[in-house]
């Protein structure tokens, strides 16, 4: 029936959904005017084309079991070392691009210090490497810094930026806070390879775990990284409120 339903698939005239877009009656006009909401005209158009398409509509993304992608067929098939590599080849042959040729071994040697620990290599670490006549150079290589202390330190950086990591209040004073127990907490879980679900169980909730440890205790740093007031005179509920606000927008980003 035209008008009964929000949409009917295939047919826009029917669908109230867009009968309330494109009206020119203010009472009828989605999203009302009074809103200071509007769609442009490339967005209108859109929405018919989807009802016209058949107005598909899937669950969000995030609850949807992802699948394997098939590798795609590509010219340079011999270039291809992994399934990754696949994928760039087929949007370098989109672009009429061809791929550069291979680095020199000491350079990627260097390339891989910096991305696994942020340090460059020294010299007599690149020359060990380049004298192994064992055909595994570059192998050897990445095992050995991904064994480094300083790869968790490497790549505790990103995390340490979400969690607000700070060894300071930050309100008015700024007084010192002893955080950094925390940060080698999240330093050591990197380095000793922690599952990633025991990496949030135990940050969010590690005190409630039965018989929970000191390191699960200690891990619950994360959730007092928040800017913190030590101001007299200020309203105990509202920065309560602050606070909760602050702890539940970081636990959604982890």
């Amino acid at each position: 029936n035209p008008g009964k339903y929000a949409v009917v698939a295939g047919k826009p005239a029917n669908s109230l959904l867009y009968q309330h877009v494109v009206s020119d009656d203010p009472k009828q006009l989605m999203p009302p005017p009074d809103s200071q909401l509007a769609l442009n005209s490339y967005e209108k158009k859109l929405l018919k084309k989807w009802i016209e398409q058949g107005a598909k509509f899937d669950k969000h993304w995030a609850f949807i079991p992802p699948k394997k992608a098939e590798l795609p067929k590509t010219e340079s098939a011999d270039w291809a070392q992994n399934e990754i590599d696949a994928f760039i080849m087929e949007k370098l042959e989109e672009n009429a691009l061809v791929p550069s040729l291979k680095a020199e071994e000491h350079t990627l040697i260097r390339r891989m210090a910096l991305d696994l620990t942020g340090l460059p290599p020294n010299a007599d670490q690149v020359k060990r490497y380049l004298n192994n006549t064992s055909g595994d150079i570059l192998e050897r290589a990445i095992d050995e810094f991904l064994a480094s202390p300083s790869y968790g330190e490497r790549m505790t950086q990103v995390w340490l930026d979400v969690a607000r990591y700070a060894d300071s209040h930050g309100y008015q004073d700024d007084s010192y806070r002893s955080m950094w127990p925390w940060r080698d907490w999240v330093i050591h879980a990197f380095n000793n390879n922690m599952p990633y679900d025991e990496f949030l169980t135990e940050q969010l909730a590690g005190d409630l775990m039965p018989n929970a440890t000191k390191e699960q205790v200690l891990a619950t740093g994360f959730n007092r990284n928040h800017p913190i007031t030590q101001e007299g005179g200020v309203i105990q509920e509202e920065y309560q409120s602050y606070y909760v606000v602050d702890r539940t927008n970081t636990l959604g980003k982890g």
